[in-house]
């Protein structure tokens, strides 16, 4: 991805940051994540007009450290899954796998780099009556975030490939090929189910801080809105 793309999407994010929770921190955050599907459109165009076949499967590895290890590793797995990649933990590690192209992946590093920094200084700023409650409710507001972020970058995604004929096989196929990678380098993977007492006010709160549900609706067709 070029830099001054980069440079653009981080600019973009920042700005939403510095206006959390307000209609124009909901169209900074729309613009990256279009900035960020148009390049990956770009790239899968580019790819099947010359012909030079699927981009090649590579293996990047990231350790998860700081606060909030276990939440942090739940919005990288989600924003993999709406980049077409595949991910997975490595053992009880606090290290994650995860199988993609090179351009997938580089946007996936970006991203969770900008909205975990996002996540965690939303999530601090909630508040229970207890030490106990204030836990539950931070980790449900991060529920809220992830759920809402990664839906958006799918239809951000989606939406992208949408008038360019054969964009979104191109998509489909890596996110098949980068699961096959997975399974064939775990192929006794199983995959385990968090249960969690979810603070519904609180999961809310954090959905809309990390996209309004109407987000994209007025730009899209009908077509593309039932993607949602």
């Amino acid at each position: 991805m070029s830099d001054d793309r980069i440079d653009r999407i981080r600019k973009l994010l920042a700005q939403a940051d510095s206006v959390a929770g307000t209609p124009e921190a909901d169209v900074f955050n729309q613009k990256a994540f279009e900035l960020i599907a148009k390049y990956g459109v770009d790239e899968a165009e580019v790819r099947r007009v010359s012909g030079s076949g699927p981009a090649e499967i590579i293996v990047y590895e990231i350790e998860i450290s700081g606060a909030y290890k276990v939440d942090r590793g739940l919005l990288f797995n989600a924003l993999a899954g709406a980049l077409h990649c595949s991910s997975i933990r490595v053992s009880k590690s606090d290290r994650r796998k995860v199988f993609g192209t090179a351009a997938n992946i580089e946007r996936l590093k970006l991203l969770f780099a900008l909205l975990s920094v996002q996540m965690n200084a939303g999530a601090a700023k909630v508040k229970g009556v207890s030490a106990s409650s204030t836990s539950r409710a931070r980790r449900s507001w991060m529920l809220g975030f992830i759920h809402a972020v990664s839906t958006r970058l799918e239809v951000a995604e989606k939406d992208a490939a949408y008038d360019i004929v054969g964009s979104d096989l191109v998509h489909v196929n890596d996110a098949d090929r980068a699961a096959a990678a997975l399974r064939l380098e775990y192929p006794n993977i199983r995959q385990l189910k968090v249960r969690r007492n979810v603070d519904g006010r609180a999961h809310a709160d954090g959905a809309n801080a990390g996209g309004r549900a109407d987000i994209g609706n007025a730009r899209m067709s009908s077509r593309r809105a039932l993607t949602r």
